[in-house]
């Protein structure tokens, strides 16, 4: 599973869909329920770290990993995950040509870090119409 992150909206959206779907299999929202919410939103929205956050839950690390993997898999199947690239953030292992990590080294970082959204969308949509395009000339 990926580690992802998203703004606090996206999030919200998330987490109604997991409430929703507790309700549907006849799971009544307990207190824990707010305690799981609590630790992925630290991790997902917050970007801490999955073992910080076991402890200071005083969970296991698996128990957390369990909780953000069931996010993900609505973060994918809500339609969340398409409301505003530019909000989301994945985290993956990728093998790629050595040519390609210094740029993305500098690009990602600014990115993360930009403030404007408009600016932001429009870097983002750049270069996924140059990876577009250049993966259509090698096919």
């Amino acid at each position: 599973m990926a580690t992802f992150r998203c703004t606090e909206e996206t999030f919200e959206i998330i987490d109604r869909a997991f409430r929703e779907h507790r309700e549907s299999v006849n799971k009544p929202i307990q207190p824990i329920d707010k305690r799981t919410s609590a630790i992925a939103r630290a991790v997902v929205v917050k970007g801490l770290p999955q073992a910080e956050v076991a402890r200071k839950y005083e969970v296991s690390k698996q128990w957390v990993n369990q909780i953000v993997g069931k996010y993900y898999k609505l973060y994918l199947t809500t339609g969340a995950s398409g409301a505003k690239d530019s909000e989301s953030w994945i985290r993956r292992t990728l093998e790629i040509p050595a040519a390609l990590a210094a740029p993305l080294d500098r690009f990602l970082p600014l990115a993360k870090s930009c403030k404007d959204p408009k600016a932001l969308q429009k870097a983002l949509s750049a270069v996924i119409r140059a990876i577009e395009t250049q993966s259509d000339k090698l096919e």
